[in-house]
């Protein structure tokens, strides 16, 4: 197993993985359609170079993206929940900052997902829309 930037052939399979958590999230229609646009191969393939995958040759474990200091589309594959996979991934993110130079990041937390960013070190700040809450933690 490792963690990798996302590659061309790494799309189709992130993206299908992600689509699979999607219901799971509780999200309402408006959040459902925005994350379903986000998990596109194509959105996928834009952030290529800020995306990283936990995977072997057969599966993706997790994913995460950082966009400037947000993290961004934490998804962790529906089979493989609550093994410690999302902390791996997110540990790569927080790396990741730190090169880039940043003391804090945030992100826009499903409500459903608040305490395992909480488990990270996050703070709750405050309510963004019906199915977000925006989150924040420093990194140094």
């Amino acid at each position: 197993m490792i963690i990798t930037k996302i590659s061309k052939k790494d799309l189709e399979m992130t993206s299908n993985m992600i689509r699979e958590v999607i219901p799971l999230l509780n999200l309402s229609p408006e959040g459902v359609k925005f994350m379903t646009q986000q998990s596109d191969p194509k959105a996928l393939l834009e952030d290529k170079n800020d995306c990283f995958i936990l995977k072997d040759e057969n599966n993706i474990y997790a994913t995460a993206t950082l966009k400037k200091n947000k993290v961004e589309r934490v998804f962790t594959n529906i089979n493989y929940q609550k093994k410690g996979f999302g902390k791996l991934i997110m540990q790569e993110i927080f790396n990741y900052a730190i090169q880039k130079g940043f003391d804090e990041i945030c992100t826009n937390s499903v409500k459903s997902a608040v305490d395992f960013y909480k488990s990270l070190g996050f703070e709750s700040i405050k309510e963004v829309n019906i199915d977000c809450i925006l989150m924040v933690k420093k990194i140094k």
